[in-house]
């Protein structure tokens, strides 16, 4: 995990923070003043609690002196179940690292958690990507993308904590929930109809 920390740290420092409206903006604010907060305490429990700050995006420029509500992306190191920020889901430009040891450890782990919204697995290797897709517990899973959301006429929604009532957003479970299903069954004997249809009025003549 050594190197990819280090090409994450590599990456981050090189990304823009600003306005949508600027071209070579890498990403914007998050959506309010309260979500900036929980973003900021969720990285300070984190720091609390043992995980390593890697990149802080608390001490950015732009967030202290803009008037937005900037959060600069932030990397933790040696985030560990149990504590709050790997318990709860952050939305917002943090993000945890977790080491394990082999892939079987990483399934394991992230099937205990009590949410299930996302996850990808990047890897060259189709057995361990097959694996994974097949054993993982979550409602989007994603191999070599960075953001696993299907397009609009697949299903969306997570698993576990991570969904909110019965069906899903989007996709074939959209449209059930605002139609109904009509069931007609049938059968038909070869033979039955003696005589071809007819559609003209009868005569007195008949």
């Amino acid at each position: 995990a050594d190197r990819l920390v280090e090409i994450l740290k590599e990456k981050i420092a090189n990304l823009k923070i600003g306005s949508y409206t600027d071209p070579e903006t890498d990403f914007g604010p998050v959506i309010s003043q309260q979500s900036k907060e929980a973003i900021i305490a969720a990285i300070n429990r984190g720091e609390s609690e043992g995980a390593t700050v890697i990149c802080d995006g608390r001490e950015l420029d732009i967030v202290k002196e803009s008037k937005g509500f900037f959060v600069g992306p932030t990397l933790l190191d040696n985030v560990k179940p149990g504590m709050e920020i790997y318990e709860q889901e952050i939305f917002g430009p943090a993000r945890n690292v977790v080491r394990v040891d082999s892939l079987d450890e990483a399934i394991q782990l992230i099937n205990k958690h009590e949410l299930g919204n996302g996850v990808t697995i990047f890897t060259n290797d189709g057995l361990a990507a097959r694996k994974f897709t097949t054993e993982i517990d979550v409602g989007m899973v994603g191999v070599n993308v960075p953001i696993p959301i299907p397009v609009g006429y697949h299903n969306f929604a997570g698993f576990k904590g991570s969904r909110f009532g019965e069906g899903h957003m989007f996709g074939p479970d959209q449209a059930r929930f605002f139609t109904k299903t009509k069931t007609i069954s049938e059968r038909w004997m070869a033979g039955q109809a003696s005589t071809a249809s007819t559609f003209a009025f009868p005569s007195n003549n008949d």
